[in-house]
């Protein structure tokens, strides 16, 4: 989750870039930063790894350095060549062992390259802060043989619409069980949530948000 988070955090610096909007790219930046640096990297432990994992550990740290480092010099330098090698190294990860969820795309630069290593079904995170359903069509336009799983922001009024779209295969969200209603044991809130968006990806009952 630490990953995704950062890699989404990333995706969203790109897109305030590329829009000239530099106060949120900076936010982004500095959030992803924080992620790597006090998420990732903070909970490596070389002494719980053991000797065998010991290697492994410092290995991780040593790359969670360098995505920093990346991470800070993309704030003076704005050239794509400053983006690629954190976004090779995502993808590198996705396909590795240690992880085998679909892969995470928010521009068409990450369609380009998960096409680049055989993906052809991938996640689209974080979909509606990205813009949604009209900005997933115009991205999919292109890449007439990639299916997509949009998730972030999809809900019970909105699930209906995207899978509708015919390059959806499927869509990922968590509003029919929040945290607070797991700690509170709502199982039956969540049961009926859950029938209630079942009921609005059929497009036979109305979307609502609880």
């Amino acid at each position: 989750m630490l990953f995704d988070g950062a890699r989404s955090t990333i995706g969203m610096a790109r897109h305030h870039m590329s829009h000239g909007d530099i106060g949120p790219k900076g936010e982004a930046i500095s959030k992803a930063v924080d992620i790597v640096d006090n998420g990732l990297r903070a909970v490596l432990d070389a002494k719980a790894a053991g000797p065998e994992g010991e290697a492994l550990v410092a290995n991780l740290s040593a790359l969670y350095g360098y995505v920093i480092q990346r991470l800070l010099q993309v704030v003076f330098d704005e050239y794509e060549k400053s983006w690629k090698p954190i976004f090779a190294l995502d993808f590198e990860y996705v396909r590795s062992e240690m992880n085998t969820q679909f892969a995470n795309i928010a521009t068409p630069t990450e369609v380009e390259a998960a096409l680049e290593r055989g993906l052809v079904t991938v996640k689209f995170f974080p979909a509606e802060p990205m813009g949604g359903l009209s900005y997933l069509k115009a991205i999919a336009a292109p890449y007439v043989d990639v299916n997509f799983i949009p998730t972030g922001g999809v809900n019970a009024s909105n699930i209906a619409s995207y899978l509708a779209f015919k390059r959806v295969v499927a869509c990922g969200g968590s509003w029919m069980a929040p945290s607070d209603w797991i700690a509170a044991k709502q199982f039956d809130r969540i049961r009926d949530e859950s029938r209630r968006a079942c009921g609005a990806a059929r497009g036979v009952a109305p979307g609502v948000v609880v």
